[in-house]
């Protein structure tokens, strides 16, 4: 009986701290919105209730150049592609190198 008061409470501790760290209201932000899309720059959005619908992509051309203008050619890709996109989560690849965009949706 006592063990299983123990991992009952030791259980409880665990879920709480959890809880605690995965709805923190430090991890939220209000995002920016460019050309009437919400951008996510090296962050996802706090509602999950989205759909992946496309992604884009730029390589090394790109390599050196400023924020402005990786954000401003990945949606003007994303936007020929005419998927219908509520925003656009900004990636690289960890090198600085490498860019893509995964266009949402949310639902």
């Amino acid at each position: 009986m006592k063990k299983n008061i123990l991992f009952l409470t030791m259980g409880a501790s665990l879920s709480f701290l959890v809880a605690f760290n995965v709805f923190s209201p430090n991890k939220q932000a209000e995002v920016n919105e460019y050309e009437g899309k919400l951008i996510f720059s090296d962050c996802q959005p706090t509602n999950k209730n989205y759909d992946v619908v496309g992604q884009e992509k730029l390589g090394t051309l790109y390599n050196g150049m400023s924020y402005q203008t990786i954000k401003k050619k990945l949606l003007k890709k994303a936007e020929k592609t005419n998927i219908q996109f509520d925003g656009i989560i900004l990636e690289d690849d960890g090198t600085g190198q490498n860019f893509k965009g995964i266009l949402i949706k949310f639902k």
